[in-house]
């Protein structure tokens, strides 16, 4: 937990304090107790969980994480959140691509697609740098799938700017982000910054990307019209049309229709129909 970057807009590490980093053998008991439980599904979390293991002497890195609870735990399903572009590496992506239980799907907050506005923000990172981490990921994770956080209207940003925010997005076609428009926090450097974007820009500029968003997360499903995915179920509805309500590895949402609650279960699913967000399909196994 805690975060060590210093981010203009975030209040994180005042909130959080600095990255702390629990051994690796408490993490693995933690998922083992939770797999004899019953639990399919395991998130390791973090303010920025990539960077896993710096301060520790044991000499395991995130990536090494990963691959120690997917080895001595094995749950059915490893996610984590969220990762910071500059801890994101090719080691950790072979290891997405390699161990059995760790999901197809990386949330990267971007959060601007201008290299202007990264530097005002303290990213530490550039638009090509995020890019080619992306390309890297695409290569190594054939198959998996990307989510990111995006501000929109952050001081000082112009409307070449927020067009290079639009470009980036289509460019990499995520499955979905995470949208919000700038608002100062007290206390963080940002609140130094001159909030210069008028309120009605920034909402103009976040419909934009809400838009946008919404036709790539339905062009990114589309393409799984016709597939058989793997999917688990964790919710299920019998008000109405009684349905079960799960995700694929790569957090695609599923909904089947039918009398018998799947929940618990991962179960093989084709896909026939896209609505809005979610994929409609039958289960077949």
């Amino acid at each position: 937990s805690g975060c060590d970057h210093r981010c203009t807009y975030c209040i994180v590490p005042t909130t959080r304090g600095v990255e702390r980093s629990r051994p690796s053998a408490d993490i693995v008991r933690e998922v083992q107790d939770l797999v004899q439980k019953g639990y399919k599904e395991v998130m390791l979390l973090g303010q920025n969980v990539n960077c896993y293991g710096k301060k520790l002497d044991e000499g395991v890195d995130f990536a090494a994480l990963l691959e120690k609870v997917d080895r001595e735990a094995a749950p059915a399903r490893i996610r984590f959140t969220t990762s910071h572009p500059k801890d994101a590496h090719r080691r950790l992506f072979e290891v997405m691509r390699d161990a059995p239980g760790v999901c197809e799907h990386l949330h990267l907050p971007v959060q601007s697609g201008s290299s202007n506005t990264l530097k005002r923000m303290k990213r530490e990172h550039t638009r090509e740098w995020y890019l080619d981490r992306i390309s890297e990921f695409k290569q190594i994770v054939p198959g998996g799938t990307l989510t990111t956080d995006i501000i929109v209207g952050f001081c000082g940003e112009t409307d070449k700017d927020f067009m290079e925010t639009l470009s980036l997005m289509e460019e990499v076609r995520f499955q979905s982000s995470f949208v919000f428009a700038y608002s100062e926090r007290p206390g963080t450097p940002a609140s130094k910054l001159k909030d210069d974007v008028p309120e009605s820009v920034k909402a103009e500029r976040l419909q934009m990307v809400l838009e946008l968003q919404k036709r790539l997360t339905f062009e990114a499903n589309a393409s799984s019209v016709g597939r058989e995915v793997e999917v688990l179920f964790s919710r299920f509805k019998d008000e109405g049309a009684p349905r079960s309500i799960g995700h694929t590895r790569q957090h695609q949402r599923v909904v089947c229709y039918g009398p018998d609650s799947a929940v618990g279960t991962i179960r093989k699913v084709k896909i026939n129909q896209v609505v809005h967000e979610t994929l409609l399909g039958e289960m077949t196994a």
